[in-house]
């Protein structure tokens, strides 16, 4: 995770600590809704206060809390995210698919081509539409299974099918992951 911690709530809470800069900062003493029109250094002098506001909407604002949340901030968020879900997948696959999880460990002991592998992934499933991190995650436990690019092989056309249709990210992994369970012998 970047900036050290653990998984979840309290590694969150880690890293927003050793990240005060990015911190999303309430702004409960403004009278009147702020806007940005920008996510630069110059944002807030460019920024424009609608009002004025009268009195009661002043006291009706004080239980409101706004956060302006920019650009960076979201992007740092959304790799901590990132992070934290490659980090559960690396320790899910260990666990889970150790045969496959071995096969791609640098001889070093380093999990580089495992996290590649997890990124590859992660990418391919956002082509098909595969979006939440459950999904994402039997995506590529589909992968490590039945290969990285299993839907090209001529024995799984079907999956690419599936991955065409216009159904969702969970219905395909659910209809493919069914279908190579019943090709093993192993009941869905």
């Amino acid at each position: 995770m970047p900036g050290g911690g653990g998984q979840g709530l309290a590694g969150l809470q880690l890293w927003m600590q050793s990240h005060p800069e990015l911190i999303l900062q309430p702004q409960a003493d403004l009278a009147c809704f702020k806007y940005e029109n920008g996510d630069d250094e110059r944002a807030s002098e460019r920024s424009r206060e609608v009002g004025p506001c009268s009195r009661s909407e002043r006291s009706q604002q004080t239980q409101l809390v706004m956060l302006t949340i920019r650009k960076a901030q979201m992007q740092a968020l959304n790799g901590y995210m990132k992070q934290s879900f490659e980090d559960r997948m690396v320790r899910h696959l260990s666990l889970a698919f150790r045969p496959q999880y071995q096969a791609m460990l640098d001889p070093k002991g380093g999990d580089k081509e495992v996290r590649k592998f997890i990124q590859l992934g992660v990418n391919r499933a956002s082509r098909y539409g595969i979006a939440t991190e459950r999904d994402v995650a039997l995506f590529i436990e589909i992968m490590a299974v039945a290969g990285t690019e299993f839907e090209t092989k001529p024995e799984n056309r079907w999956a690419a099918s599936i991955l065409h249709e216009n159904i969702s990210g969970e219905d395909k992994v659910w209809l493919i992951q069914n279908r190579l369970q019943k090709a093993r012998g192993r009941p869905s």
